[in-house]
């Protein structure tokens, strides 16, 4: 399993409009093949930092998804930066 976990800056007076896309983001990804689930999450200390934890089967799925061309791109007009790093999943024994 590899898991992408999104930091982004969401620009005051646009948070609405970005978890919309993020949650449109996520509604494209359930329909692809290898999506496990995302999360998406406001910081309580700083309501505009969300970040974004979706997990996919393989890493190729990752990427599939990242160059999907019906999904809206960094963060749009919404966001002033992001910070996006891939995991891979360690199972434990």
């Amino acid at each position: 399993m590899f898991t992408t976990v999104s930091i982004h800056q969401m620009i005051p007076g646009k948070e609405d409009s970005a978890i919309e896309m993020f949650s449109t983001n996520t509604r494209i990804a359930r329909k692809l093949e290898g999506f496990i689930g995302r999360d998406i999450l406001i910081a309580v200390d700083d309501p505009l930092k969300l970040t974004t934890v979706t997990s996919w089967k393989t890493m190729g799925q990752v990427q599939a998804f990242k160059t999907n061309p019906d999904r809206p791109r960094g963060g749009g007009p919404y966001v002033s930066s992001e910070d996006i790093t891939v995991y891979e999943d360690v199972p434990v024994v």
